[in-house]
């Protein structure tokens, strides 16, 4: 797959597919998206798409704060340091021991 054909949809369209083929429900991996997600990033004309990606996992998983620090990033890089900043507050109320959520709050302050 190129990174304009990684998708959201796409994604969650191999899951059916895969769930459906071997007989039970199969999930989106966290790591696997985020690891995605990370890979879009690094090129600016598919860095909506990996942002779409983090939300999508920010909402499947609510209290994994690593899908934050990611999606924080994701915003900074993407020059909206409000969002960015958001996402690095829910990471620290998730896990307040988080040395890396500090440093980022620091960041964007």
């Amino acid at each position: 797959m190129r990174g304009d054909d990684i998708t959201e949809e796409k994604i969650a369209r191999h899951y059916e597919e895969q769930s459906k083929r071997y007989g039970y429900v199969m999930r989106l991996n966290e790591k696997n998206i985020r690891d995605w997600a990370s890979y879009l990033m690094k090129n600016e004309a598919t860095r909506d798409n990996a942002i779409s990606l983090l939300e999508t996992l920010s909402n499947m998983y609510p209290s994994f704060s690593p899908t934050f620090i990611s999606l924080g990033d994701a915003y900074l890089q993407n020059a909206e340091k409000l969002k960015a900043k958001i996402c690095y507050q829910k990471t620290a109320s998730l896990d307040p021991k988080s040395a890396e959520a500090k440093k980022k709050l620091k960041e964007v302050e």
